[in-house]
């Protein structure tokens, strides 16, 4: 971030890839690998921090771990060479602490993009409930969530999350300006 790259964190939850293998009979790590590297091509400047939020080990399923280590490891050098996966194990605090650091996320975790948010921090979700459009509405934010079906097909998903990372700046004052009415509703719920 120092020498002026767009950082970008990227959680893929164990969620989402099953859900994204139902809808393409298909590899979801190949699929975000292929992503990640359409999104480099498209704008050179970017980094991606491929951050695990859940670190249990799943039982027969691929773990937020699994998925991040997948994800870098299928990644291209070139973007490698700008990327990296954060090892576990993390406190949630710690986990926040990065997400105020981002530029922008990518989430498939309704916790981490509350993270994201409580910091500042613009971030697209991957929904599996649609609580994750109540969490926005609290924020007034529109256009911040990309459905699984259109998460399976790269060109569709970067044509949907490119602009959005243009306009990071105006998004994150957005949410800045929401979080006090946020917070005070957050701290209305223990009176």
């Amino acid at each position: 971030k120092s020498s002026g790259r767009i950082v970008i964190g990227v959680n893929i939850s164990s969620t989402v890839v099953h859900i994204i293998r139902s809808i393409k009979k298909g590899n979801a790590i190949t699929i975000f690998a292929k992503i990640l590297e359409g999104l480099y091509n498209k704008n050179k400047q970017v980094s991606f921090l491929l951050i695990p939020h859940d670190f249990r080990s799943l039982k027969g399923k691929l773990s937020d771990v699994d998925a991040a280590n997948g994800i870098f490891g299928m990644l291209p050098e070139k973007v490698k060479e700008h990327s990296k996966a954060v090892q576990p194990p993390l406190s949630a605090a710690e986990i926040k602490e990065i997400c105020g650091k981002l530029d922008f996320a990518l989430s498939g975790r309704m916790h981490m993009s509350i993270a994201c948010l409580g910091q500042g921090t613009p971030v697209v979700s991957i929904p599996y409930q649609r609580k994750f459009e109540g969490l926005l509405k609290h924020f007034k934010l529109k256009g911040m969530i990309i459905e699984p079906k259109d998460a399976v097909n790269p060109q569709k998903f970067i044509k949907l999350f490119l602009p959005l990372v243009t306009n990071r700046k105006n998004i994150r004052k957005k949410i800045k300006a929401r979080l006090p009415h946020i917070m005070k509703l957050a701290k209305s719920n223990f009176k």
